[in-house]
C-alpha cells in the first residue's frame, strides 16, 4: 500500500471477508480500520510534529499486518506472533477481546518497532517520540467507537 486510503480499502476487504467467512479475524481488522481511520484525521488535521512521516509510518506499519494476513491466508508464513493470532481465530470460545488483543500484541510489540526502524535511520529515532506520544492521544479519542 502506498497511502492510507489505500489501506483502508484493504482492511475493509479484510472485514468483508471476514463477516462473511463468520471469522473473528475481523475484530482486529475492524478496530485497527478505526484507528487507522482516527490516524489519518490527526494527519490531517495537522496533529503531529511530522505528518509527512507519520504518514510514511502509518504505511509502513500498515502493512506489517497487511502483509502477514496476505501471507497466512494463503497457506504462507508470516511471523510467528501473527500466526498465534491468525490461528486463535480457529477458536470459537475466545473473546471478542480476546481476538483484539492478540493482534494488538502482534501489531504493537512486534510491528512497531520494526516500522519505526524502517523509516527512521539507526539512532536518529528519537525525533519520533513526540509523535509516539500524540499518537496515544489520537487512539485514545476512539475508545468508545472501539467498544460500541
Amino acid at each position: 500500500m502506498k497511502t492510507i486510503e489505500e489501506v483502508l480499502k484493504k482492511l475493509d476487504d479484510i472485514i468483508l471477508w471476514a463477516k462473511k467467512n463468520q471469522s473473528p479475524v475481523g475484530y482486529f481488522a475492524c478496530t485497527y480500520r478505526i484507528m487507522t481511520a482516527q490516524v489519518l484525521k490527526g494527519i490531517q488535521q495537522k496533529k503531529f510534529v511530522d505528518n509527512p512521516r507519520m504518514i510514511l509510518l502509518d504505511i509502513a506499519f500498515a502493512n506489517r499486518y497487511l502483509q502477514a494476513w496476505e501471507a497466512y491466508s494463503k497457506g504462507k508464513k508470516c511471523t510467528h506472533s501473527w500466526y498465534i493470532a491468525f490461528e486463535a481465530a480457529k477458536n470459537k470460545n475466545l473473546l471478542i477481546l480476546q481476538h483484539i488483543f492478540l493482534g494488538m500484541n502482534a501489531h504493537i510489540n512486534l510491528d512497531l518497532g520494526v516500522s519505526a526502524a524502517s523509516i527512521m535511520p539507526y539512532r536518529k529515532i528519537n525525533p519520533l517520540k513526540k509523535d509516539f506520544e500524540n499518537i496515544n492521544n489520537v487512539i485514545a479519542s476512539i475508545n468508545q467507537e472501539v467498544q460500541d
